[in-house]
């Protein structure tokens, strides 16, 4: 079969009519217009009944919600919410319905959001079998509502629906950016789906081989192929790491911690493909092939981070095929990368300057330390000297006091009389009461006088030996 352009677009099996398989392609396009027109009619008279249900419900709870006990309560909260939930499923069904009859719009939808809005239509199910769904991180991506919501919840439902019994359900969501797209994964422990269910070929009887494509059935004789059976073309499909398939035309890029990956390659050989032998280097460090027989998966572990280039050659029958390289890179954790090995080395260097000073702060602190232990040591000493001097001070002025005290008490006695005689001197001219003349009053006076030059002379000599102890004279 051909298309316009005049390309093979399928090969149909030998005895099949063309003209059979033009009419079953429209009865079948017919019947889905049927199908999109019951959908658009089923759910808008589903939609009335259930109203109904939702809005009596309502009036139960309201009118008679002081009549009723709590697990009544409880009852028509979960009808309430199913019949929400049910309206939600109708109106899906409905834009579902208008996909096949006008464009639906594309919007902006956050993935996270969107999961959690029918993430309840599962609960009793995840109850019943104790399942989890885990998802967290998903973007947000442009795309056609209910077409994707339709899509995770089949993908969903299929995951619980095929598990095993002894083990409850994990379903994990998760998603990794391309150059182009976002490549979606929803992974779970169950059994999974049999591969030979869709087989990607059939072998017939007559060794002919049969391909089932979108567009019809392609059959290949190898009997009949001109192709050199001396040459092994290599194809490579991709990596793997874990359940995340990366396509070899994208930008692959290995996360952090990831410890294992698989690359996987394809080579078209129809004359003895167990003869041919493989093997692969990175040409990066320039190393020998590394053999791995048969296999056509190179499985990598403890790869360090870096970007590589892994090309991959065949040999048979004495010949090489051409080299397939496939390049990704291998990113590491943030104490892996050179930024962190600068920092580290930065802060080693900031380290040892700061022990140097230290040592040197501490250096100078000794220094200091002594300096003003010696001078401390000094001012002791000048305040021993101080006080001292100070207690012999203290001691002579306690001397000088008791001399002054002593001698003031001896002077005052010829002072008195030297004051008295000269009193009578000033004031009387008659001295005959007194029994003595002036004559003899001067006398005394001059007496007294040579009494207090004694005196005043012995008080000297006192204070000066006091101020003078080792002086003899």
């Amino acid at each position: 079969m051909f298309d316009d352009a005049g390309n093979v677009i399928a090969i149909i099996p030998e005895g099949r009519p063309i003209q059979e398989i033009v009419n079953a392609r429209k009865a079948l396009e017919l019947k889905n217009v049927e199908l999109e027109r019951f959908a658009y009619i089923a759910s808008h008279d589903l939609k009335e009944p259930l109203r109904m249900v939702h809005n009596f419900m309502g009036l139960m709870e309201k009118n008679y919600a002081t009549q009723l006990d709590e697990k009544a309560k409880k009852y028509i909260h979960f009808a309430l919410d199913a019949t929400s939930r049910m309206t939600g499923l109708i109106n899906d069904l409905l834009e579902y319905a208008k996909i096949g009859a006008e464009d639906t719009p594309f919007e902006e939808i956050d993935c996270n959001v969107l999961i959690q809005e029918f993430i309840p239509l599962f609960k009793a199910e995840l109850e019943e079998k104790n399942g989890e769904i885990h998802f967290q991180y998903l973007p947000t991506i442009k795309a056609q509502r209910t077409p994707l919501k339709l899509l995770f919840q089949n993908l969903i439902n299929n995951a619980l629906k095929y598990q095993n019994s002894n083990k409850p359900p994990r379903i994990q969501i998760s998603a990794i950016e391309s150059t182009q797209f976002w490549q979606f994964c929803v992974a779970d422990n169950g059994i999974g789906i049999n591969g030979n269910i869709f087989p990607s070929s059939v072998k017939m009887p007559d060794g002919k081989l049969w391909f089932p494509t979108i567009k019809g059935v392609a059959i290949m004789d190898p009997k009949n192929d001109l192709y050199d059976s001396q040459e092994v073309a290599i194809q490579i499909e991709g990596l793997r790491i874990g359940d995340l398939f990366i396509n070899e035309n994208e930008k692959i890029i290995i996360p952090p911690g990831t410890f294992k990956f698989d690359i996987s390659f394809t080579s078209v050989d129809f004359d003895d493909p167990e003869n041919t032998q493989f093997f692969y280097r990175f040409t990066k460090k320039d190393m020998e092939y590394i053999p791995i027989g048969n296999d056509r998966i190179i499985s990598l572990t403890s790869i360090e981070n870096g970007n590589y280039t892994i090309e991959i050659v065949g040999y048979k029958s004495g010949r090489w095929t051409e080299p397939a390289t496939i390049s990704f890179r291998v990113d590491g954790f943030f104490f892996e990368s050179n930024a962190f090995k600068l920092m580290i080395a930065f802060l080693i260097f900031l380290a040892g300057a700061l022990s140097i000073y230290i040592v040197k702060k501490i250096s100078r602190g000794k220094k200091l330390e002594e300096m003003v232990l010696e001078r401390t040591k000094e001012l002791e000493a000048s305040t021993t000297e101080l006080q001292t001097a100070l207690i012999n001070i203290e001691q002579q002025n306690f001397k000088l006091k008791e001399i002054t005290w002593q001698q003031s008490h001896i002077v005052r006695a010829p002072l008195t009389r030297i004051m008295g005689i000269l009193h009578v001197l000033k004031h009387s001219n008659n001295f005959k009461h007194l029994n003595k003349s002036k004559e003899d009053l001067i006398q005394e006076l001059e007496d007294g006088l040579m009494e207090m030059d004694d005196i005043i002379r012995t008080i000297h000599k006192s204070s000066e030996k006091e101020n003078n102890p080792h002086d003899e004279n």
